[in-house]
């Protein structure tokens, strides 16, 4: 459209301009279908006076030739650019994923050399030998507190317990043996960590003495013998071994320490500034009320919040299913063989009854006399020294090969199970997540579980006491 406005008569003359074109055109056309050639065609159109005319369509025609290719070629350049950006997007995909494969080989590649590292006796050897150094200054620093501090040996058990726990769950867990951990010897270690250092906002006044005899009867009780009835030994190069015998032997050298050793004031001051004795109630009646307080939690925890779990998982070890049939006890070895189908369980609740009771009985003796007290816990630990040499002697020369060549075994199977087939792979991750909300699920139960066992303990010992 032009941008001068034009006059009625040009409106006229280009409107006869127009229809003429077209008639011309559609003469011209007519023609070359029929008979004629293009260059008459144009003689015709040119001998017709119509040059200026035949100008105008042909430069018309090109303008819209060359728009159709133009936009023809717009939108080919559009499909291009996004056909371009869809491979550039394939590409960085299949880069991605090139470099996944890459990573995923090569961490399968690491992995197998380091699980074969593991596996070799050298390493195994050098863990040995770290467990042998720290378990030979364990005791070196634990004798030094007995002879030269012993007013702190409270202390040194309190540096010790929390990690040597924290590695023993870590171990335990990874072999399915952490419920042993809510047996009553953790319980011990728990009251006696209650009493040194929660007993101050918590318990006044006889409750404080009353909590010390009772702590006092748990540890040197059935805690210390547990070191006779268990055949602990104290083997320097093995972790586990060093951690049972710190839990049974630390708390009775503890409570040792707090009666003859006290922090400030003379002999009687861990039993309130009176004289130390046990009588019947502290002695027998109290220790089992919170030991009968321990297996009803026990029961509550095992058999009825994580029964489904302890079902759906037998290769989870328990205390009931150690007794019955990892390493059935000889009571209830005695009891199969005569037909009696005890319940292993509640064998396990009679035997620790009274396991506990007889521990329990010499104890009036023990607080009385410093002298018979030593001659115990050193009776003890002589025990403990002879199942140690035991060990070493008949044990540890045939089974430190054994072990060797089962961690080397397990280190392959691990290898292997890594390096299965995609389908494996893929069933192994679904496994995986259900383990992983099974696990999420029994750490939430298991926090409630703890919570109020607590609350219910402190409550328990404020009626106790």
């Amino acid at each position: 459209m032009s941008d001068v406005e034009l006059s009625p008569e040009e409106h006229r003359r280009e409107s006869e301009l127009n229809s003429s074109t077209e008639k011309v055109i559609d003469d011209a056309i007519e023609r070359l279908i029929t008979e004629s050639t293009t260059d008459e065609i144009v003689e015709d159109l040119k001998s017709e006076g119509s040059k200026h005319l035949f100008e105008s369509v042909v430069r018309r025609n090109a303008v819209n030739t060359s728009m159709r290719r133009n936009s023809a070629f717009g939108e080919r350049l559009e499909q291009l650019k996004r056909h371009g950006k869809e491979i550039i997007d394939n590409g960085r995909r299949l880069s991605v994923v090139r470099e996944s494969e890459k990573i995923k080989v090569l961490i399968q590649a690491k992995r197998k050399q380091l699980m074969d590292e593991l596996g070799k006796p050298p390493f195994v050897r050098i863990i040995d030998r770290l467990a042998f150094v720290f378990g030979l200054l364990v005791m070196c620093v634990t004798e030094y507190f007995l002879l030269r501090a012993p007013q702190l040996m409270y202390l040194w058990y309190t540096a010790l317990i929390f990690p040597l726990m924290a590695i023993r769950f870590f171990m335990y867990h990874k072999i399915k043996f952490h419920y042993f951990m809510l047996d009553f010897c953790y319980f011990c270690q728990f009251m006696l960590l209650f009493y040194l250092f929660g007993f101050g906002s918590l318990l006044e006044g006889e409750r404080k003495v009353n909590l010390f005899k009772v702590v006092f009867a748990m540890s040197t009780g059935p805690l210390a013998w547990g070191t006779v009835v268990w055949r602990n030994s104290l083997v320097f190069h093995d972790m586990d071994k060093l951690t049972s015998v710190f839990i049974h032997l630390c708390p009775p050298l503890v409570t040792f320490c707090l009666r003859w050793y006290p922090l400030h004031g003379d002999l009687t001051t861990a039993c309130g500034g009176g004289p130390c004795t046990l009588g019947f109630n502290d002695t027998i009646m109290m220790p089992m009320y919170l030991y009968m307080f321990w297996q009803v939690a026990y029961y509550l925890k095992t058999e009825l919040i994580d029964r489904k779990k302890l079902q759906s998982d037998q290769e989870i070890m328990t205390s009931s299913r150690w007794m019955s049939e990892r390493h059935p006890h000889p009571i209830y070895k005695w009891a199969r063989k005569r037909g009696y189908k005890w319940s292993p369980k509640g064998l396990l609740m009679i035997v620790q009854i009274v396991y506990t009771i007889l521990s329990m009985a010499p104890l009036p003796l023990f607080i009385n006399n410093y002298l018979l007290h030593c001659g115990f816990l050193l009776a003890i630990f002589v025990n403990l020294l002879w199942n140690g040499a035991s060990y070493y002697f008949e044990v540890f020369s045939e089974s430190y090969s054994k072990r060797i060549e089962a961690l080397r075994k397990e280190a392959k199977e691990e290898v292997a199970a890594s390096e299965g087939g995609q389908a494996a792979k893929d069933g192994h991750e679904a496994s995986e997540k259900k383990h992983q909300l099974r696990r999420i699920q029994s750490i939430r139960t298991s926090l409630f579980f703890f919570a109020g066992f607590l609350v219910a303990l402190y409550y328990f010992l404020m009626l106790i006491l």
